[in-house]
């Protein structure tokens, strides 16, 4: 055995200290690195460090519209970013992130621990999947949890769900996006590169303008409503001022996917409409599933009443010169007090009119409007009333005509059918920009409002679904050259009860371009009051056509079709499927139809006398083909029953 020396020995344990000293700075050195090159930590603890780039679906850039309101950022101070694998559905590994910079720039860098459940060691392709909590995640935004029940599970960092707000205060849309945008990617564990994260969050721009102010509020809650649920609602939005009118513009954030079939804009207690549906500003129906990543506008411009020129060197007034009328000669941009101004007009040039009107009553020799060419009437009406959904008593009678014809001219003479005292030629409506009468009906509103508008050729559609007494009388009498009906409310309730509700009265007498009726003029459970459509087209002499289902009412009224169609050219009438009759409803019905020869009448009452058809066929074809209800009983006689020249055939009816 051979002794080494002390000088050995001692070199052997300089080179050991070396060695030691070299592998400590080397750990030293790797734990430094760890953020960039991750290691275990611990059995259950990883340190991860990971880059989140800007990507097309960002903060930044929201697809749906132009993105210029300041939100020119992707990440913001507080941003924290939840990480976890899962393996069929159970949890693996998580964990959050913490921005340390990059703050207000495209590129973020989040680092923190990964924690690893059950042992579990992530290999260099692990499916990471990540999601942006935003500084928001403390007010309720993302939901937290525990959704393994383990309890090594820190339930304050896992990441559940995302709950939108039903109800948030008024903010812009750049404080919206900053609060409740909400984004999610992949990644594999050892890519450590975030760069496709998605916007999940959808944001809805609210741009309302023109609505009835209340009172002196300067502060509005909007609610998006779907039936009576409230989907959304904005509290305390600030109303532009502007005399009598408000302007709001506010934003919410929904989730993606959410669907807005049917919703609607109110504005706290009907200040705006809530009838009317949502118009967005991208062309969308408003049926539709909204998609991630997507900045929806939402307009709802209150439209005003306005005239348009339709050739150079129109002179145009207006009635009222009280100071309850607007004008506005920009489209709507600046609103002026009408003092009696006349407007001077080239083709095309148009002017806006809104106001705070109790009605535009016309009784008489008095027109609304008066214009030396013809022009177009566009717009809501009832913007001259300030946007009333009730109209009072003779809103708009005789808005465009002379009217003023007495109620009895041709009460007891049906052959003798009264005409207007006078003519208006300047009056038209161009139906790719129509009026709008979006209001309820109230007694006389609508009474004679274009009666002798010799230029109208587009009627307005008429919405009211409960008519009043008189509301549509005469209110297209002698418009000569109208082509065709306006559409009606479908499901309409006929109000009140005395002995004659003449809501129709002559509504249509005299108008000779109309030549053909389609469809149903109202539901079959409509109940008739009476008179309701009394000389409704009489006098329509170029009428040659009517569908079999025009009149699909079964329960009538007296005198409810008294003289309807008398003296027009149709060669079939209507089905008449009411089984009980009442007086004179279907009195002067065909009176002086000379070209009628087809009638269906499967009433169950027996006729056998003119108490319900008095001169019905009066001046009728003296042939033609009657069919009528088997087992129910009719008499013969050219006036009043089946004429003695048709050929009567009975119809068995189940």
């Amino acid at each position: 055995m051979v002794e080494k020396s002390n000088s050995t020995v001692m070199k052997g344990n300089y080179i050991k200290y070396l060695l030691l000293c070299f592998l400590q700075l080397a750990l030293l050195s790797c734990v430094k690195e760890t953020p960039e090159n991750p290691a275990v930590e611990s059995a259950n603890t990883i340190l991860y460090s990971v880059t989140v780039s800007q990507s097309p679906l960002t903060r930044v850039a929201l697809s749906g519209s132009e993105f210029a309101d300041g939100c020119h950022y992707v990440f913001e101070s507080g941003d924290k970013l939840y990480v976890e694998y899962r393996d069929a559905g159970t949890l693996k590994l998580y964990g959050v992130l913490t921005l340390i910079s990059g703050a207000g720039t495209g590129t973020g860098r989040f680092e923190g621990e990964l924690k690893c459940l059950d042992d579990f060691v992530p290999e260099d392709n692990t499916l990471l999947n990540a999601t942006v909590v935003g500084a928001n995640a403390a007010e309720g935004f993302f939901n937290f949890g525990n959704p393994t029940n383990d309890p090594a599970v820190d339930p304050g960092s896992i990441v559940t769900g995302v709950t939108y707000p039903s109800s948030v205060s008024y903010a812009p849309l750049p404080e919206m996006v900053q609060k409740y945008s909400y984004f999610t990617g992949t990644s594999t564990y050892d890519a450590k590169n975030f760069n496709n994260l998605t916007q999940q969050s959808v944001f809805l721009l609210f741009k309302l303008a023109n609505f009835r102010r209340n009172g002196l509020a300067d502060k509005v809650n909007l609610l998006l409503k779907n039936g009576t649920s409230t989907l959304h609602t904005v509290t305390e939005v600030p109303i532009g001022k502007s005399s009598y009118y408000g302007n709001v513009n506010c934003s919410t954030a929904v989730q993606a996917g959410d669907v807005l079939a049917g919703a609607k804009i109110q504005l706290d207690d009907n200040l705006e409409d809530s009838n009317v549906p949502m118009e967005f500003e991208q062309g969308l129906s408003n049926v539709l599933n909204l998609e991630a990543n997507h900045y929806y506008s939402v307009s709802r411009i209150l439209d005003s009443f306005r005239i348009k020129a339709t050739v150079s060197g129109t002179t145009m007034t207006f009635r009222y010169t009280d100071g309850s009328i607007e004008y506005s000669e920009d489209k709507g941009e600046t609103w002026y007090t009408y003092t009696g101004k006349t407007f001077n007009l080239s083709a095309g040039d148009d002017v806006w009119f809104r106001g705070n009107r109790t009605d535009c009553n016309c009784i008489g020799s008095y027109q609304l409007f008066t214009a030396d060419q013809v022009c177009y009437i566009a717009g809501d009406i009832t913007s001259l009333i300030g946007y009333k959904s009730t109209l009072p008593t003779n809103a708009f009678r005789s808005a465009f005509s002379y009217g003023d014809l007495s109620d009895t001219d041709a009460e007891g003479k049906e052959k003798n059918l009264p005409f207007s005292p006078g003519t208006v030629d300047w009056v038209d409506i161009d139906p790719n920009d129509p009026l709008i009468l979006p209001a309820s009906t109230a007694a006389y509103c609508y009474m004679e409002m274009f009666s002798g508008c010799t230029n109208l050729k587009s009627a307005p559609d008429l919405l009211a679904t409960v008519l009043e007494d008189k509301c549509y009388l005469r209110m297209f009498l002698n418009c000569s050259k109208l082509k065709s009906i306006p559409t009606f409310a479908s499901d309409v309730t006929m109000s009140g009860t005395s002995s004659r509700r003449r809501y129709c009265f002559q509504m249509f007498q005299g108008c000779i371009g109309i030549n053909r009726l389609d469809g149903s003029l109202f539901e079959e459970t409509t109940e008739l009051k009476a008179n309701c459509f009394e000389d409704m087209f009489a006098n329509c002499t170029g009428l040659t056509s009517v569908s079999a289902g025009f009149l699909p009412s079964t329960r009538l009224a007296a005198h409810c079709y008294r003289g309807m169609f008398q003296n027009t050219a149709i060669t079939s009438a209507p089905d008449l499927l009411a089984g009980k009759l009442y007086s004179n409803c279907y009195r002067y019905m065909f009176n002086a139809c000379k070209s009628l020869e087809y009638i269906k009448c499967y009433s169950t009452t027996n006729v056998t006398n003119d108490s319900y058809t008095q001169n019905w066929l009066q001046n009728a074809k003296s042939t033609g083909t009657f069919h009528y209800r088997d087992g129910t009983t009719w008499y013969r006689n050219n006036q009043h029953g089946i004429p003695n020249g048709w050929i009567p055939v009975a119809d068995p009816v189940q």
